[in-house]
């Protein structure tokens, strides 16, 4: 796992020259940044500079990991003073003004931190790494309305990048609209496919999924993924605005569209577990696409796994991290389905892009 992991940072690290380097200094820098994980900061350091000086086309690369090597040390102090250096417009990147606006952070600098972020975002609207920080900022103050606001503008303006959606699924799925957080969740799911926070969203899902069914009322499943409580702020007398604000909350999607759907795709279940769950996936997808309703690109990516015979075991991947011994036994059952199924997922990624999005926004009218 140290291996994968060290092998996406070195991806990382490689997507920053901005000018090609040769097969030679690219084997130096990994050294650096090998030394920098082995906690030896200075030595990874001193190559550092000397790749500036020897390749000066990629000097805000070896500026951005010598910054980022005094982090990882805990000198944020050096940390900023390297950093400030990214502002600079040969230089200039929203991942530099992400590292000083953590660095200010780091250091208790916090408006210094917002100051950068938002500085950052005039030169880059459209970063959704930029628009993640600010929202963590607010998210740290317990201001979760605003730090949602700014990670569903990281959705809209930068697509393909996950980490605004892990934060917005988390928030959603400690709200009472758990439905987007489930939406969410699985775009997230999708776009960073293993590792910790990928779990910890699995898991989550799969636990809204089995509070949110009761299967013990009169032989009949009921849902509630919506709640039946409507609350409108009455802030004037004027009666075509209130009677706007009844309308659109008796026609939110959840309650037009998300709940009758998952309330039908319940039926015939008695219990709640892995193969229940799938099954009532799958039913859902025909229901939904049943009648004319919001175009949804998750649910449109699964209509597709459904007619290429893969739902099933998407459905199995999606919550292996929740059920293990589900989905050991089902693919110790199924290894040519499932094999079959993670070759098309591997080249078959859902595609999010500007043309190909969701946020919340785009829904509730």
């Amino acid at each position: 796992m140290k291996k994968l992991i060290f092998t996406v940072f070195f991806a990382c690290v490689y997507a920053g020259f901005q000018a090609q380097p040769t097969d030679s200094i690219k084997r130096v820098t990994l050294k650096a940044v090998e030394l920098m994980e082995a906690e030896k900061f200075a030595e990874s350091r001193e190559i550092l500079n000397a790749l500036e000086k020897e390749d000066p086309e990629n000097k805000g690369l070896y500026i951005y990991e010598k910054a980022y090597s005094y982090v990882l040390e805990k000198d944020y102090d050096n940390a900023v003073k390297i950093s400030k250096k990214l502002k600079r417009k040969k230089y200039r990147s929203a991942r530099g003004f992400q590292l000083l606006g953590n660095c200010y952070s780091y250091n208790g600098e916090v408006k210094k931190a917002i100051k950068t972020y938002e500085k950052g975002m005039k030169h880059f609207p459209n970063s959704g790494r930029l628009q993640l920080e600010r929202g963590n900022i607010e998210l740290h103050r317990e201001n979760y309305g605003l730090a949602m606001k700014y990670y569903e503008k990281g959705i809209e303006v930068d697509p393909g990048f996950a980490s605004n959606y892990y934060w917005a699924a988390k928030l959603y799925m400690s709200s009472d609209h758990v439905y987007w957080g489930l939406i969410y969740g699985e775009l997230f799911l999708n776009l960073e496919r293993s590792g910790k926070r990928h779990k910890d969203v699995s898991e989550v899902m799969y636990k809204i999924y089995e509070d949110n069914m009761d299967f013990a009322v009169n032989d009949t499943p009921v849902v509630t993924f919506v709640s039946n409580e409507i609350s409108i702020s009455i802030g004037s007398t004027d009666m075509d605005e209130l009677h706007n604000k009844m309308k659109r909350a008796l026609n939110n999607y959840g309650r037009k569209h998300y709940q009758p759907v998952m309330a039908l795709s319940v039926a015939g279940e008695s219990q709640f577990e892995l193969g229940a769950l799938s099954r009532i996936r799958e039913r859902f997808v025909d229901f939904y696409f049943h009648e004319e309703r919001p175009d949804v690109v998750l649910f449109d990516f699964q209509k597709n796994l459904k007619e290429k015979g893969y739902l099933e075991a998407y459905n199995y991947w999606l919550f292996a991290d929740a059920d293990e011994p589900s989905f050991v036994v089902w693919t110790s059952q199924n290894p040519d389905l499932y094999k079959e199924f993670v070759d098309w997922f591997e080249v078959n990624k859902m595609k999010l892009d500007a043309e190909n999005k969701f946020i919340t926004s785009d829904y509730d009218f």
